[in-house]
């Protein structure tokens, strides 16, 4: 009787729970669908039981919905209160999407060099931030990271594989770049250059996706 007993108050525990998890699988869903409404509403019920994943849900719904600002917000008290990786990556995202270039690499940085894995994520966006503020070879630190991460053979989603495309994407451009410049430099001025003009295969994708 008491193992009955026992067995049917965990159920009843469980199935609250189990009901949580389901509704923030819809508002994923929902997000993805582009149902932002109910997408919104879905996250903001959840912030109690899952008070990281249902804001940084409601945070990617702000943006998709062009509230910016608005998600700039949820994501500083988010990274305030719980300093989840996750949430300083979508935080510098945000930021770089502001122009906000100095305070995107500052929220960047511990998701990159303090989280084990580094962020994928946050590395991307700190590239990005470095590029746009005028330190390329910084970026492109960053960027080639990205890829070796993919090569490690790391990268399985679809999206990791838009950011490793997006890291590849940067560096063929400034490879492009480095190689008009080349045409129209004299030989001698260009003897002993690094940045862009180091890229190379080794650092572009090699591995298929699955």
């Amino acid at each position: 009787m008491r193992t009955v007993l026992a067995a049917l108050a965990f159920v009843l525990v469980a199935l609250p729970t189990l009901a949580s998890a389901q509704t923030l699988t819809s508002a994923e869903a929902d997000l993805l669908a582009s149902r932002y409404p109910a997408a919104l509403d879905a996250f903001k019920t959840l912030q109690d039981e899952y008070p990281v994943d249902a804001r940084l849900g409601e945070a990617r719904v702000l943006l998709h919905v062009g509230r910016t600002s608005d998600a700039r917000d949820v994501l500083a008290e988010l990274v305030a209160s719980s300093d989840d990786p996750r949430a300083r990556a979508l935080l510098g995202e945000v930021l770089v999407r502001l122009g906000e270039h100095a305070d995107a690499i500052t929220v960047l940085e511990p998701a990159v060099e303090q989280a084990d894995p580094p962020n994928r994520d946050a590395r991307l966006w700190r590239a990005i931030a470095y590029d746009r503020s005028g330190r390329p070879s910084r970026a492109e630190m960053e960027f080639r990271d990205v890829i070796r991460d993919y090569n490690r053979g790391d990268a399985t989603t679809a999206r990791e594989l838009v950011l490793v495309g997006r890291a590849s994407m940067a560096l063929s451009a400034w490879s492009d770049a480095n190689a008009v410049f080349a045409r129209r430099t004299p030989r001698a001025s260009r003897r002993g250059g690094t940045g862009p003009s180091s890229f190379s295969r080794s650092t572009a994708p090699t591995r298929r996706a699955a």
